[in-house]
């Protein structure tokens, strides 16, 4: 994968609310670089990630569980689904600038389907609060 070198140095986390929309949104604006997104994707992209976690908390697990009772195995900013990516670690998912990565060059790919959130808000049945 990329690496988005425009960030001056690494995120720090856990870093206060604020802080964590601006190096989510800045990610997101190295990585649509990268992959030349519009700014569609590149709204969307931060549309997924602030529905999976309000609090944009890159350890995040999903709060998912299935008939079960086992918890979905998704991780991070991007809820990376680990059974369904084999070669993703949960270290990675874990990691803002990997997850962002993935996030925007599955987005660029048209592959945004693969998130929950995106089914979501393409039927209406989620409305981002994103600018």
């Amino acid at each position: 994968m990329a690496h988005a070198e425009t960030l001056q140095e690494p995120l720090k986390w856990p870093i206060s609310h604020e802080d964590r929309e601006r190096a989510v949104k800045a990610l997101i604006e190295a990585y649509g670089g990268i992959y030349e997104a519009s700014q569609a994707q590149k709204k969307t992209a931060f549309d997924i990630i602030s529905c999976e976690d309000p609090d944009l908390d890159p350890k995040l697990q999903s709060g998912a569980f299935y008939k079960d009772g086992t918890q979905e195995l998704s991780f991070g900013l991007s809820q990376i689904h680990l059974p369904a990516h084999p070669d993703i670690s949960k270290e990675q998912a874990e990691d803002p600038d990997f997850a962002i990565d993935f996030l925007m060059k599955n987005i660029t790919q048209g592959n945004a389907k693969i998130w929950t959130c995106y089914r979501l808000i393409k039927a209406g049945k989620y409305i981002p609060d994103s600018g």
